[in-house]
C-alpha cells in the first residue's frame, strides 16, 4: 500500500451546481474517513467514543491547498510532521493512501480482499468503510471524483455508493450485530448487564468493566452498541465493539400495505425521553408520535408515513393544493 501527500477531489454534478452543503459534507466524511483510518493504523482497534488524539489530528488533519474554478476541485494534503527523516512515513500518508486504495476496485473480490488484509478487525473496517460510504453522493446527478499523485482519475458515484453498501455485510463477523436505541437498565458486576430499548424491542445485553464509561455517560440516551449477538439473545459488548451516542434515530424504511418501503436517505427522527415516555419528530413531514417504547414509537412513526402516502402520493394530484403537491413531490422523492 503506498502512502500519499496529497489528495485531489473533485466534487460535481452532472445537471445543477455544486452547493456549499454537498462540498462540506464531501470533506467532511473524506476527514472522518481518514481520522478513522489513521486512528486504527496507530492503536488496532474501534475508538468506542471521545475526540481523536492529537497524535492523529497532527498528522492526518487535510489542509486545503488549492481550490480551482468549474466543478469544485480541492487540493488536500496531510501536514509535515515536525520531526521526520526521509524514510519515514507518517501516519497521514499512510492513512491518505489507505483512502486512495478505497476508491479503486469497488466491490470486486480484490477490494474485498484488500480491505481485510488493510483492516483486520471487522467493527474497525465497517466503521471506516460507512464512513467512506457517505462520502459519495446519494443522487444519481452528482459524482465525485479522486486522484493522487501521478494517479489515474476515479469518479465515484450513487453505483459506488450501492456497492459499498453491498459488500459491508460480507466484511464483518457473522455473529456481529448492531442495534440503535435508548440505553436502560445499568447493573455494575465483573460482567455487567444492561437493557436496550429498540425498534425491534428491548435487547439485553452484557459489557466488560473497560465499557463502563460509555455506559455510564449514556445512561438514558440514544446509543448505537454493536458487538456479538448470541444463540442466547444476548448481546455481548467488550472495548473492541461500536459503541457511539447518536443524536438523531436514522429511520430507513416504512411498510405500505405490509411491504417494506426503503428510503433513499434516512430520515433523522428528533428523540426525546419525557415523564417515563418517548417522543419521535421530524420537522419536514410534520410527524410527531408519543410511546411507551422505541417499538410501539417507531410503529407508530412508520404509520404516519404510511397515512401520508396514501393521502397525497395514491390518489390524483389534479385539485392539490400547492403545498399539498410539494409535500407529493417531497415524498415521492424520499423513497427508492
Amino acid at each position: 500500500m503506498e502512502p500519499l501527500k496529497k489528495l485531489v477531489v473533485r466534487v460535481g454534478s452532472n445537471k445543477k451546481a455544486v452547493s456549499i452543503t454537498r462540498l462540506v459534507d464531501v470533506l467532511a466524511g473524506l476527514q472522518e474517513t481518514v481520522f478513522s483510518i489513521g486512528d486504527f493504523l496507530q492503536t488496532k482497534k474501534v475508538r468506542t467514543g471521545g475526540n481523536y488524539p492529537d497524535s492523529i489530528r497532527d498528522t492526518c488533519e487535510l489542509h486545503i491547498m488549492n481550490v480551482r474554478k468549474g466543478s469544485v476541485v480541492v487540493e488536500l494534503q496531510v501536514p509535515e510532521p515536525e520531526q521526520k527523516t526521509l524514510a519515514q512515513v507518517s501516519t497521514g500518508e499512510q492513512a491518505l493512501g489507505v483512502f486512495s486504495n478505497m476508491t479503486k476496485d469497488i466491490g470486486t473480490k480484490k477490494y474485498v480482499q484488500m480491505m481485510e488484509n488493510t483492516v483486520p478487525d471487522p467493527l474497525s473496517r465497517r466503521r471506516i468503510l460507512e464512513r467512506f460510504r457517505d462520502v459519495i453522493p446519494p443522487n444519481p446527478n452528482d459524482f465525485v471524483e479522486f486522484s493522487g499523485d501521478s494517479e489515474q482519475k476515479r469518479q465515484l458515484k450513487v453505483e459506488d455508493r450501492k456497492k459499498i453498501e453491498d459488500i459491508l455485510p460480507k466484511l464483518e463477523s457473522k455473529d456481529s450485530k448492531a442495534f440503535i436505541g435508548r440505553l436502560m437498565e445499568l447493573k455494575a458486576s465483573k460482567q455487567s448487564n444492561f437493557q436496550l430499548d429498540t425498534a425491534d424491542g428491548i435487547k439485553r445485553g452484557k459489557y466488560s468493566p473497560k465499557c463502563l464509561q460509555f455506559f455510564k455517560q449514556n445512561f438514558n440516551n440514544l446509543v448505537k452498541i454493536k458487538g456479538v449477538h448470541k444463540t442466547s439473545g444476548l448481546l455481548m459488548i467488550n472495548e473492541n465493539c461500536l459503541m457511539e451516542p447518536m443524536k438523531n434515530y436514522p429511520l430507513a424504511e416504512f411498510k405500505l400495505k405490509g411491504k417494506p418501503v426503503l428510503l433513499h436517505k434516512p430520515l433523522q427522527i428528533d428523540i426525546n425521553f419525557d415523564d417515563g415516555e418517548n417522543i419521535f419528530s421530524e420537522d419536514t413531514l410534520g410527524l410527531l408520535v408519543v410511546g411507551k417504547t422505541f417499538e410501539e414509537c417507531n410503529k407508530r412513526l412508520e404509520e404516519q408515513i404510511s397515512l401520508l402516502w396514501k393521502e397525497y402520493v395514491e390518489p390524483d394530484d389534479t385539485n392539490f393544493t400547492s403545498g399539498a403537491k410539494e409535500l407529493r413531490k417531497k415524498l415521492i422523492s424520499m423513497v427508492k
